[in-house]
């Protein structure tokens, strides 16, 4: 899995192929006037219009993380959302 994603009109999508190539591919596109570049965005791959005038930016997955939020957790813990794994010790016996 890339450690990186790309952004692209202010939308997050994930690369096709590693950082070196997704790069050499934006750049050939920009070069050539406009191509379409291949990413992922959700379960399914698109291809996205590259332009001189297309924003991109390439962002480390790490930077990523720290835009997450974290789940606040109740005052019981998760262990009250969980049940105990000796509830199924007799599973499928």
């Amino acid at each position: 899995m890339p450690d990186f994603y790309v952004r692209v009109a202010n939308r997050r999508l994930d690369p096709v192929t590693d950082l070196e190539t997704t790069r050499a591919q934006i750049v050939d596109a920009v070069r050539e006037g406009g191509d379409f570049v291949d990413f992922v965005d959700g379960a399914r791959v698109i291809s996205v219009l590259i332009t001189p005038s297309t924003t991109v930016t390439v962002h480390p997955l790490a930077e990523a993380a720290r835009t997450l939020r974290p789940v606040p957790v109740g005052p019981n813990g998760l262990d009250a959302v969980f049940p105990s794994f000796d509830a199924y010790e007799d599973y499928g016996v």
